[in-house]
């Protein structure tokens, strides 16, 4: 089966522009560590050693403008395959969330830049992989042979759409 691993963290790397550009009004509803804890470093890659991308990797791109959503479309073009990913497992900090909502921004529409989307037909081997080299990935979901680009929420489905701007345009 060929699976969809997420490294790192989707929308740090936005919520850390937002931090930075609405610090005051965040400060004004949140503590300091809140705000510490959404845009810490955890989470954050700058790359992956090759050797931990073994022969198995059929895909591994940064997640940049656009976050989550646009990477995900973009894999499932290049790929040409539909997915089915499931958002409960999707790696953000609840700090980050709070953040965004303060703002109307979603997610995972926002610069992910940092986070890595991965497909493995060894995606258990790769995942070990990572945990020994402390790289936080998670598998979220897989390939389908249809063109369908499925967002699973529990019992709910929805498709994705094309990519809409990065939700950074709200701010700046």
């Amino acid at each position: 089966m060929k699976e969809i691993i997420i490294i790192g963290t989707v929308a740090l790397s936005g919520v850390r522009t937002v931090a930075d550009k609405k610090h005051n009004e965040i400060k004004m509803k949140y503590p300091e560590r809140i705000i510490k804890k959404a845009t810490s470093d955890t989470g954050y890659h700058t790359g992956v050693p090759g050797q931990l991308l073994p022969g198995k990797t059929l895909y591994a791109k940064e997640m940049g403008e656009g976050g989550l959503f646009t990477g995900l479309w973009h894999m499932a073009k290049d790929l040409k395959s539909g997915f089915s990913v499931d958002m409960r497992r999707i790696p953000v900090v609840q700090e980050a969330v709070e953040i965004c909502e303060m703002f109307n921004i979603n997610p995972y529409n926002l610069e992910s830049g940092g986070s890595l989307l991965v497909v493995s037909e060894a995606a258990g081997e790769q995942l070990d992989l990572f945990t020994a080299e402390n790289i936080k990935a998670t598998r979220v979901g897989f390939l389908e042979a249809s063109n369908d680009k499925k967002l699973l929420f529990g019992d709910r489905v929805r498709f994705l759409d094309k990519p809409a701007p990065d939700e950074l345009r709200k701010i700046l």
